[in-house]
């Protein structure tokens, strides 16, 4: 017993500890071959809950993912409302970095200033607005900056989706490209 409370205390101060850093903004496209069909529009806010935005942390959000071009016999192009989170890793390119050898190949080719933080998440359909469509999927990106002091960077990610109801007719179970803008205020 005496362990178990001194665990709750001890992820209790933890969580104390953590500020946040800010409010994020996200849109990100789907980058497929045909312009005209399937191709997908995101765009999420979250809170990046972290004590350095430069540094790792937890940003959960919300979001719509929204297929403008979809038409499928009477089918109105769909969307969804999106929740979920992307837990972000320090830059790798930095000189101090834990990982061996990545930043010394980075920094032979790109500019010092330059950042690029990987993260990993899940994103879920809330189900809210319509109950008969949903998605799940699992993101795995990058997010390049070109100055530490910049607000804004570019994010490339691959998803695997999952769809579900009358999104079902959307190819899934594979792995998508997406590309967008990030900022961080």
């Amino acid at each position: 017993m005496k362990r178990v409370l001194l665990s709750v205390i001890a992820v209790l101060c933890l969580t104390v500890s953590v500020q946040a850093a800010g409010l994020t903004v996200s849109v990100m496209t789907e980058q497929i071959a045909k312009v005209d069909q399937g191709n997908s529009l995101g765009v999420e806010v979250g809170y990046f809950l972290g004590i350095d935005p430069a540094g790792a942390g937890l940003e959960p959000f919300i979001g719509c993912d929204w297929w403008p071009r979809w038409e499928d016999g009477e089918m109105a192009p769909p969307s969804v409302i999106v929740l979920g989170a992307r837990q972000w890793f320090a830059d790798i390119v930095d000189p101090n970095s834990a990982i061996p050898f990545i930043p010394g190949i980075f920094l032979e080719i790109l500019n010092e200033d330059v950042q690029i933080k990987p993260y990993v998440g899940f994103r879920f359909s809330a189900n809210i607005i319509d109950k008969d469509s949903g998605l799940m999927s699992i993101p795995v990106g990058i997010a390049v900056k070109t100055s530490p002091g910049s607000n804004s960077a570019l994010r490339f990610e691959a998803r695997y989706n999952d769809t579900f109801g009358s999104l079902s007719m959307i190819p899934d179970n594979r792995f998508d490209l997406y590309m967008g803008i990030f900022m961080a205020f």
